[in-house]
């Protein structure tokens, strides 16, 4: 004998193969939940970031005295000064814009009114920016459940 020893139960090999296979089951199982997440959080986070460049583009004293117009497309709103293109910004694919839209902002501050709307299938919900008349590049942002 070469010194195997004949014990019931399973090797290392097959106790590998069983747990990749009960992982990437589950990993099936939880793609739903896991995938809504993921949405959530990339909606989340494409608003925060346009938050952080409308802030940047309207407020900045540097772009004070300039033309400014943010475009609102399928897949990206991009921040225009005076006539060239400072920032680009994708759109999430599970946000469906349901207007092309443009928000100017005149030299003296002021912000046309527009309101964007995006649809959230997943997400269960609509998302609005809305933009105010007025100085200061004021706008407001609700989700509306549906």
């Amino acid at each position: 004998m070469t010194g195997r020893r004949n014990k019931p139960g399973f090797t290392l090999i097959e106790t590998t193969i069983v747990l990749l296979i009960v992982i990437i089951l589950a990993g099936m199982v939880a793609g739903g939940p896991g995938k809504r997440w993921q949405v959530v959080w990339q909606e989340r986070w494409f608003f925060k970031r346009f938050n952080a460049t409308w802030v940047e583009t309207v407020t900045n004293p540097r772009l004070l005295q300039t033309d400014r117009t943010i475009v609102f497309t399928k897949k990206q709103v991009r921040f225009i000064v005076e006539r060239c293109e400072r920032h680009v910004i994708a759109v999430p694919a599970s946000l469906h814009l349901l207007r092309y839209q443009v928000v100017k902002v005149a030299p003296s501050g002021s912000v046309t009114p527009a309101t964007v709307c995006y649809q959230s299938p997943l997400s269960g919900c609509n998302k609005v920016l809305v933009f105010q008349l007025g100085y200061g590049g004021q706008y407001k942002y609700e989700e509306i459940r549906r």
